[in-house]
């Protein structure tokens, strides 16, 4: 479905339904930038690099209020904020810069585990997974709304799913000092595996957060079902010829394996 709705002070609300989710916006041609990508140059043509967003009218916590009374108000209930950042809606013909304010961006909360957003895009690192031939990783649900001092602006819903069975409501996990022992072995062994000649000189790794959260995992010879399982988020960074980087290992938090954050599509049997 693709709909556009006259409301009654005139504007006009675009609704766009597919298979994978809805967006609801009150701007037509226009884009959402966050502040992070203004700030790297370039986000329109010859738009220097460290520009700010300093005409937002609201406050962060504001915007957070937003977004909660919209969840309440249509009765989501297993999503919780996971990321906050200033944003602007940008033309994308004039570049003209039509309203500065929040993007807030939602991820799953069951079982009041901490919401985290992991963009598949920026999963990168050394750790090396055995192939799952059997299935397609499901893209994560995640709703992103933009708000600003005249409220949500932009609501994009993508990938909504439906809890239809609860396996175990309350499963016992590793506990903590197993798994830090298994997330130092498995990013040691990843990048002695990526060396030549099995050697790491000067290599300087730390990891800088973790959380407990739950992230959907796939089930052996089942397209229709995935799984969602907790999980620990193990963010770490590293330096290399190119810079320093940050990336993501998620752990099992039932067994201790490792768990495959990446899209990539299953090996064709020949």
């Amino acid at each position: 479905m693709d709909k556009t709705y006259a409301i009654l002070n005139g504007e006009r609300v675009y609704v766009k339904t597919t298979t994978k989710g809805v967006a609801i916006y009150s701007v037509k041609f226009g884009i959402i930038q966050p502040e992070s990508w203004i700030t790297r140059g370039e986000a329109y043509p010859g738009e220097p690099a460290g520009t700010t967003l300093d005409n937002v009218k609201i406050s962060e916590e504001e915007a957070r209020n937003m977004v909660t009374k919209l969840l309440s108000d249509q009765g989501i209930e297993y999503m919780g904020i996971a990321r906050t950042e200033k944003a602007r809606i940008l033309k994308d013909i004039s570049f003209e810069t039509v309203s500065e304010g929040w993007q807030i961006t939602l991820a799953r909360n069951d079982g009041g585990c901490i919401p985290v957003y992991i963009n598949p895009s920026e999963v990168y690192g050394m750790l090396y997974y055995p192939s799952e031939d059997y299935i397609d990783r499901w893209q994560a649900e995640s709703i992103t709304v933009y708000v600003d001092e005249n409220g949500p602006r932009s609501f994009i819903w993508k990938h909504p799913l439906e809890v239809v069975e609860e396996l175990n409501s309350n499963v016992p996990i590793v506990p903590i000092d197993e798994i830090k022992e298994r997330v130092r072995n498995y990013i040691k062994y990843a990048f002695i595996k990526k060396t030549e000649g099995g050697k790491v000189q000067g290599l300087k790794i730390s990891v800088s957060k973790t959380i407990l959260t739950d992230v959907l995992i796939p089930m052996k010879d089942e397209s229709a079902y995935h799984m969602l399982v907790p999980a620990w988020i193990v963010y770490y960074e590293f330096e290399d010829g190119l810079g320093t980087h940050t990336s993501i290992i998620a752990v099992n938090a039932i067994d201790g394996s490792s768990i495959d954050l990446a899209l990539r599509p299953p090996k064709q049997n020949k």
